[in-house]
């Protein structure tokens, strides 16, 4: 049961990002260069089901039934929020980078949050593990959730800088308050 729900969802979500992400946001995000971060980043994330599955076949752990619906949820909700993030910002990518015209999007998602891709990414990740019910899919869960929370200090250090020398401090303190919240 909870492998259909999971490969459902997988579906489902993926066809919602086709969908909802304009075709030349997608090519940019897929055909970005991959650094052994990034390359680290989504082993690790296939890594979670590959050992749910192992796990599920070898010595299954007894979980409660309420982890299913809460770890779908979850995994919807991170993919989705994923899927506005990229919607909305034309510039999302897999590298940490300023392009030349490049502006700061505040619509969508960034209204609330500097970085929702990453906190999708995280939420995807936990819901995964959370609906697939087995205890060793942590362990990738927590490699991949620390990457990203890496790579996220990473990128706003990184954003900080640059927002400072091209937007001036106008946009550093408009990025500043959205991370108090």
């Amino acid at each position: 049961m909870r492998w259909f729900v999971f490969l459902s969802l997988v579906a489902v979500t993926y066809a919602a990002y086709l969908a909802l992400v304009p075709r030349p946001t997608r090519c940019r995000y897929e055909t970005a260069n991959a650094t052994a971060e990034i390359k680290l980043a989504f082993y690790s994330y296939q890594g979670i089901w590959i050992v749910a599955l192992l796990q599920c076949w070898l010595a299954p752990s007894a979980t409660p039934q309420l982890t299913l619906p809460a770890g779908a949820a979850l995994f919807i909700c991170g993919r989705l929020l994923a899927a506005w993030a990229m919607r909305v910002n034309p510039w999302f990518t897999k590298d940490v980078r300023w392009a030349p015209g490049q502006e700061m999007v505040t619509a969508g998602p960034y209204r609330l949050m500097r970085h929702p891709g990453y906190i999708a990414f995280i939420w995807s990740a936990s819901g995964m593990a959370t609906l697939l019910g087995q205890q060793w899919a942590w362990t990738p869960c927590a490699i991949y959730c620390g990457l990203i929370i890496r790579r996220m200090w990473r990128e706003s250090r990184f954003l900080a800088t640059v927002t400072t020398q091209t937007l001036g401090n106008d946009g550093n303190a408009t990025a500043a308050s959205r991370d108090r919240q």
